[in-house]
């Protein structure tokens, strides 16, 4: 499948995702000091981006056109530290999805070693996709220009 452009937010953290299909993505980042915390590992918020980010692109790839997740809450649970320089991983399937939300869970692990890092379970909103915005995988959402 392939990779989905860097937008917005994700193109701060510097996080890439990727849908596999069937309620399944893989989000990846390298760990820069960017991500880091004050005691020097990566920042919590940092770790949860990237599990919400592939949570989302695991629920996207279930849903049916002109529908779109909307993360409506997310626990996390951290395991393990990650450090500049480490090449993450995270993988999210859908557990269950119904007519209006889905339950995800995903597991950061660091490439080097296969380590735990993270482990998160979200549930979805699943929503009608506004049809007075047009998304641009290029740039960030703009509003459509109107006729009049």
């Amino acid at each position: 499948m392939a990779m989905i452009p860097r937008t917005g937010y994700r193109a701060l953290s510097a996080i890439d995702t990727e849908s596999l299909g069937n309620g399944q993505a893989r989000g990846t980042v390298i760990v820069t000091e960017d991500h880091l915390n004050r005691s020097g590992i990566m920042h919590g918020g940092a770790l949860a981006t990237l599990a919400d980010s592939a949570l989302g692109r695991a629920v996207a790839t279930a849903l049916e056109p002109g529908q779109a997740p909307s993360t409506a809450s997310m626990t996390m649970s951290y395991m393990a530290s990650a450090n500049p320089g480490d090449a993450l991983t995270c993988m999210a399937t859908v557990r269950k999805r119904g007519r209006q939300t889905a339950v995800v869970e995903a597991d950061v692990v660091r490439d080097s070693d296969g380590r735990l890092i993270a482990h998160a379970v979200a549930t979805f909103v699943i929503v009608t996709r506004r049809s007075d915005v047009i998304v641009d995988a290029e740039k960030e959402l703009s509003p459509v220009a109107d006729p009049a």
